[in-house]
């Protein structure tokens, strides 16, 4: 097991040494000042998450962004003359979530605002990619339905049913389509499902109730029957639930779920216990926001089914749940990383051919308070070393990275990484909404888009051999919604709800 912390470097070895690490916007900020701000952020700050280090954001997004919203998780809500924004007084939250008194003095408070605000950059450079614009591999297919403001929040290939799955936000409907890309049907589902799992024929899905920020608990798991029309709530205050698995946790014969409710402030990874009357009881396995992915595996081969999940929010990691029987898990921290880097996805595959699973990862979350475009935004590739120890091998630069799906497309023995992002530079590299990296051997990838790619702000990303020709596909969903950091004059909703980009094989 690794845990992978950011850790102060370069930058706090010149703190350290007596080098000057101020920076010129901060130039007269005291070093005696810099010195102690870095062992209390060392204290309070790495105490709920990796210690992000000051180099990680340019000064002005510490000085009001991120430390304005971190104050009053140490008690302080106001400073100096600003006021600084808290969900305090909120029904969602419980009582004690903030602290009923500051936990350090405002003297030690100015000393962690001067260690990040004068010694991170003025500015942050941002590396420009050389992206082919042709996709060899791939040709683009759009749908022929179409609406006036496409809002996809989820898309799935069904290969053994040769059908695409879209829920379009705007219409409140799910859409099912053939390999042709054919409307099948539609069923209104208000709301917004994130994660689909079709059991028995039949669609159980988590709608998030809403999209947006939010520690209410307006989620759900649903399900719907063939010849029904209104969905049935299996169970129901959820926390934005993204996620949903099913599997016999308990193995006492029935099926259980397990499902993360991503949240915002508060948030946790449940499972919920199928029990004899047909209801669901819950049973915590982490109170902790930001659960966006979960992978079952058995580690141990007991037969008992574990969970790798990835938590995006606060303290971002991956983390691996060790089913011990009668519902318990033992958590292991595998990776963790700092919280503005904006962790998005990962997947588990054998990325080197030595028979474990790698890690690959994407970080590209810009819907924070941090919204720049980011230098260490990108795809990750981690290689599992002996012992289960995990190492960085690769890393691609992608603005606003937001999925991966890692697959061998091209058939020639090695596995190749599509990737989309949802916070690209949209106004000088507007096509890098989507990138296909071709392995070309020994993890080194040669990245290629799309022109359409610059027409659509790509949020959902499935793989899968929709028509049963033997060469996987892809699918992107189009969230045409203003938030982008970068300004455009893009109109994202002339682009459609989704693309399939379907794969040549051998022609």
């Amino acid at each position: 097991m690794l845990v992978l912390v950011i850790a102060i470097g370069l930058l706090s070895q010149l703190v350290g040494c007596g080098s000057d690490p101020r920076n010129a916007s901060h130039a007269d900020v005291p070093l005696a000042s810099i010195r102690k701000g870095k062992e209390l952020a060392g204290k309070y700050c790495g105490s709920c998450h990796a210690l992000p280090d000051p180099s990680l954001l340019h000064a002005a997004a510490w000085e009001s962004g991120v430390l304005p919203q971190m104050g009053p998780r140490l008690g302080i809500f106001a400073y100096g003359e600003r006021q600084y924004p808290s969900a305090k007084g909120s029904p969602y939250l419980p009582a004690n979530f903030y602290p009923a008194q500051p936990v350090l003095s405002y003297v030690d408070w100015q000393h962690i605002i001067d260690y990040y605000t004068a010694t991170a950059p003025d500015s942050l450079p941002v590396p420009s990619q050389q992206v082919s614009p042709g996709l060899k591999q791939f040709t683009v297919q759009k749908p022929a339905v179409s609406n006036s403001n496409p809002l996809a929040t989820f898309t799935s290939i069904d290969a053994a049913q040769k059908q695409l799955h879209v829920y379009d936000m705007y219409t409140q409907q799910l859409l099912h389509f053939d390999d042709q890309l054919n409307l099948l049907d539609s069923l209104p589902v208000p709301g917004a499902i994130s994660d689909i799992q079709y059991l028995d024929g039949a669609p159980v899905w988590t709608n998030m109730g809403d999209i947006y920020p939010s520690d209410a608990a307006l989620g759900t798991v649903q399900q719907t029957r063939a010849g029904r029309t209104t969905p049935n709530t299996l169970f129901a205050g959820l926390q934005r639930p993204v996620v949903l698995k099913t599997a016999d946790i308990n193995k006492d014969g029935r099926r259980d779920f397990v499902v993360g409710s991503f949240g915002f402030l508060t948030g946790h990874l449940s499972w919920y216990e199928g029990m004899e009357n047909g209801s669901y009881q819950q049973h915590l396995i982490k109170a902790l926001p930001g659960a966006a992915q979960v992978y079952l595996t058995d580690e141990n081969r007991d037969g008992l089914p574990d969970l790798w999940v990835l938590f995006a929010q606060g303290d971002e990691s991956i983390r691996r749940y060790i089913n011990r029987g009668g519902g318990k898990f033992q958590e292991e921290i595998i990776l963790r990383f700092p919280p503005v880097w904006g962790s998005t996805s990962f997947e588990l595959v054998d990325m080197d051919g030595d028979g474990d699973q790698d890690i690959v990862y994407t970080c590209g979350d810009n819907a924070d308070y941090s919204p720049v475009l980011k230098p260490y935004h990108g795809v990750y590739v981690y290689l599992q070393e002996k012992q289960g120890a995990f190492r960085q091998q690769y890393f691609h630069h992608l603005n606003g990275a937001f999925k991966a799906r890692t697959l061998d497309f091209d058939k020639d023995g090695d596995q190749d990484i599509a990737a989309i992002s949802f916070f690209a530079d949209y106004q000088h590299q507007p096509s890098e909404g989507f990138v296909f990296l071709e392995n070309k051997g020994k993890l080194q990838y040669a990245a290629a888009t799309f022109k359409e790619a610059a027409a659509g702000r790509w949020i959902t990303l499935d793989a899968g051999d929709l028509d049963g020709d033997g060469w996987p596909d892809l699918v992107l969903g189009n969230m045409a919604k203003p938030g982008s950091m970068v300004p455009t004059d893009i109109d994202w909703k002339k682009a459609p709800l989704f693309v399939v980009l379907r794969n040549r094989g051998g022609r």
